[in-house]
């Protein structure tokens, strides 16, 4: 039965892991629309890959992103040439689900569309963006939520 503590030391690592899991992944880098495949075992993150798949998805979802992701089998990560249980992902934008291959953007396309999308943005304030769907992103296009006071 679940119990209440009354203090508990959590500079002590869990035998489960030999060093404490990391709080930091680099999102923007994951959710810029190439096709991703991160190694477990410490390498791109801690824990087992069906749990880092759904961290992938809920904070995918936070910032209003859609995403394919898959776990690889012996198979898949074997031509890929990565572990086992690596996590292949990907951002899209696209409403239909891949069935066949994708492909990655290329970083100067990439480029190419954040230029054009920040050229027909309006500036609200220094680090937030309007777009011509009317949501406002800050400069590194996570979508964020205005209030709007009697100040503003």
């Amino acid at each position: 039965m679940a119990q209440v503590l009354r203090t508990f030391d959590w500079s002590r690592v869990s035998r489960n892991n030999e060093t404490p899991r990391r709080r930091y992944y680099p999102w923007d880098d994951w959710f810029d629309g190439r096709i991703w495949a991160l190694e477990g075992e410490g390498e791109d993150f801690d824990g087992p890959a069906v749990s880092m798949e759904k961290v992938i998805r809920s904070t995918a979802t936070k910032h209003g992103y859609k995403v394919r992701v898959r776990i690889t089998d012996e198979t898949t990560a074997e031509a890929l040439g990565v572990p086992q249980g690596s996590i292949v992902m990907q951002r899209h934008d696209d409403d239909e689900r891949a069935t066949g291959t994708t492909r990655s953007p290329s970083l100067k396309s990439l480029r190419e569309a954040a230029e054009a999308e920040a050229a027909q943005a309006e500036v609200v304030r220094p680090h937030l963006r309007k777009r011509a769907d009317g949501s406002i992103v800050n400069v590194n296009g996570h979508a964020r939520r205005i209030v709007r006071t009697a100040a503003n």
